[in-house]
């Protein structure tokens, strides 16, 4: 008990306001989010699509994460919220939804490139484990 009223008043010196009243401020935020919330919602969700295909490629759950909380942080409301609110936002504009897409995507991309690189390293830990077996 002790320790949880220490927590809550580390939480309240940190934030000035108290979790509760931190958790309420978040839901009211969400609950209110106009047209230029949507419309950065869909802006987040289409980030995704370059996230999977281009570069150092990442699996779908990483690029929906980054894209979430970097919306979560730009609205001020949770990271669940943002990516339900992206989710939301792509399957009334695109007529899809996200999920397949970036699953369809990960597939298409990151998959094949990732079973390269593990290829790839496979006989350099091969090797690793002779050598520390001789030893």
């Amino acid at each position: 008990m002790k320790g949880e009223v220490i927590i809550r008043d580390q939480f309240k010196a940190r934030f000035g306001q108290s979790m509760n009243q931190m958790r309420l401020g978040l839901k009211e935020r969400e609950a209110n989010i106009d047209l230029p919330g949507h419309e950065l919602a869909i802006d987040h969700a289409r980030t995704i699509e370059p996230l999977i295909k281009d570069g150092q490629t990442m699996p779908f759950y990483q690029a929906f994460d980054h894209a979430g909380c970097t919306l979560a942080e730009k609205l001020n409301i949770t990271e669940v919220g943002a990516k339900n609110l992206m989710k939301d936002s792509y399957s009334k504009i695109e007529g899809r939804e996200l999920y397949e897409v970036g699953k369809a995507l990960e597939a298409q991309y990151h998959t094949p490139k990732r079973d390269i690189e593990r290829q790839e390293r496979k006989p350099e830990r091969t090797q690793e484990l002779a050598l520390t077996r001789k030893r």
